[in-house]
């Protein structure tokens, strides 16, 4: 009889040892199958991440046009400006030089809200304005 228990046991053993194998495996195909199945979301999200990347890039190309002009006019303006000033103070009459302060503070704060107003609306991009 210690031969048909020692032969029990060992099929015993081996009956479990299969069980655990077999539960190892179906735990293993589950992490696959979630995988797979992940993968396959994040291939479909792709297309259209990079639909919108592409969108977002053809959107900040005019945005820096658009800068790039606004600081040309910018610089342009500021030199008007100097170029008014130095008119003004040239046919200036004695007793005139308050007028012509006021007339360059006038000219600065002028030329600090072009900037101001470029930079804000730079700022708010095109979906925005």
């Amino acid at each position: 009889m210690t031969n048909k228990e020692n032969l029990g046991k060992q099929y015993a053993k081996v009956s479990e040892e299969a069980i655990s194998g077999w539960e190892k495996a179906d735990k293993q195909f589950d992490k696959m199958k979630n995988l797979d199945q992940q993968l396959l979301r994040f291939a479909a999200e792709n297309p259209v991440l990079l639909r919108s990347l592409q969108e977002r890039s053809s959107m900040v190309i005019p945005l820096n046009e658009e800068k790039a002009q606004a600081e040309v006019e910018i610089e342009m303006l500021k030199k008007n400006m100097s170029v008014r000033y130095t008119e003004v103070a040239n046919q200036q009459t004695p007793g005139g030089s308050e007028e012509n302060c006021k007339i360059g503070s006038r000219a600065s704060e002028i030329t600090w809200s072009c900037v101001e107003e470029v930079d804000w609306a730079y700022s708010l991009g095109p979906d925005k304005t």
